[in-house]
């Protein structure tokens, strides 16, 4: 069945998809600037290792809880104390960079911030995303993982050689605050009080955004489909995290290969 047109006009739904795909950009930027900058303040890479790991300790705590508490209060409030927790302690690198410590635990606290991030957007997109577009919206949410570390790897480098490493956690900083006060003010949890969506769009949202499923939910956890999407899901954040952008690529290849690239 083709979907129905937008009677009245409307973007605000691709507006909604345009912030949550800037909040993952500066989501993954912020966590991915680090891996340029710590050798200019932590030479040991054991150290170093400790540092870049402690991340996921608070990133793995947040995520299911994060997805009950956007249920409970919204998406869009704790999306907001997300960004401002990371942001925060993303920016306190700089006074903490010297203490090994007090960084590790700073990076705790921003994964404690940036794991709420895909619960909140998943919620968003349920709520905004017209069962017609919700894949393409939602890939283009998605689609700020990648550029996000792009971003990071092509911005950081040039910050720290022309301002010091303090440069590039300040001007993240700056950018994620940007994005927060323009998502205290646009952003929203659904179509139904928003004050900006047009009644044609709120219409066709609506109406696409799919009837709730009144069974046991514990049933669906155990589906083989669902048990296929965790496993892939696995294995593709395996090679994500472990072995491709996160790690590998910000270590300088002398770090990794036992010879000199010069002849």
């Amino acid at each position: 069945m083709s979907a129905p047109s937008i009677v009245g006009g409307g973007y605000r739904r691709y507006e909604i998809s345009a912030l949550c795909a800037v909040g993952t950009i500066l989501c993954y930027a912020d966590r991915t600037n680090i891996g340029v900058a710590i050798p200019s303040f932590q030479p040991d890479h054991a150290v170093q290792g400790h540092i870049l790991s402690a991340f996921y300790y608070g990133y793995i705590a947040t995520q299911i809880l994060g997805a009950h508490v956007a249920a409970w209060y919204g998406p869009k409030i704790v999306l907001l104390v997300g960004v401002i927790t990371w942001t925060f302690f993303d920016v306190l690198t700089v006074p903490f960079a010297e203490n090994s410590t007090l960084l590790w635990i700073a990076r705790v606290g921003m994964g404690l911030g940036e794991g709420i991030i895909f619960p909140c957007m998943h919620s968003i997109a349920l709520a905004w995303y017209p069962l017609s577009e919700r894949s393409r919206l939602t890939a283009n949410v998605s689609s700020g993982m990648d550029l996000g570390t792009v971003v990071a790897m092509l911005l950081s480098p040039w910050l720290m050689t022309q301002y010091g490493y303090p440069a590039i956690f300040i001007t993240f900083g700056v950018l994620s605050s940007a994005w927060i006060v323009l998502f205290a003010f646009r952003g929203s949890d659904a179509p139904d009080a928003d004050k900006y969506v047009s009644s044609g769009e709120k219409a066709l949202v609506l109406s696409q955004r799919g009837a709730p499923d009144d069974d046991d939910s514990t049933m669906h956890f155990y589906a083989p489909p669902v048990l296929a999407i965790y496993v892939t899901h696995f294995a593709y954040n395996y090679g994500w995290y472990v072995h491709t952008y996160i790690h590998v690529i910000r270590k300088p290849p002398k770090c990794l290969l036992p010879f000199s690239f010069h002849g």
